[in-house]
């Protein structure tokens, strides 16, 4: 009750700092596991019932593919951040 306008503005720094610490993690872990069981759903439902030697994968081992899938399938031209006139 007794903050200042400067103590204020500094406290909610520190809130927003934090939410940005723990949410930002929280978030890419959020996506990776949206991911994983995507490609874990796919390839168990649609690829091991169609080629009979394909195995199916686990969470951790979908979560590998994507990762392999993106660096594979990558447009090498998406990584250029300067446009060049």
């Amino acid at each position: 009750t007794g903050y200042t306008v400067r103590q204020k503005k500094q406290t909610t720094k520190m809130k927003k700092l934090i939410v940005l610490i723990v949410g930002v993690p929280v978030l890419i872990a959020a996506i990776a596991s949206l991911v994983g069981i995507v490609v874990q759903l796919l390839w168990n439902g649609c690829l091991v019932p169609a080629v009979p030697s394909i195995k199916e994968v686990t969470f951790l081992q979908a979560c590998g593919l994507s990762i392999l899938f993106s660096i594979l399938f990558k447009d090498p031209t998406s990584l250029k951040s300067i446009k060049k006139d």
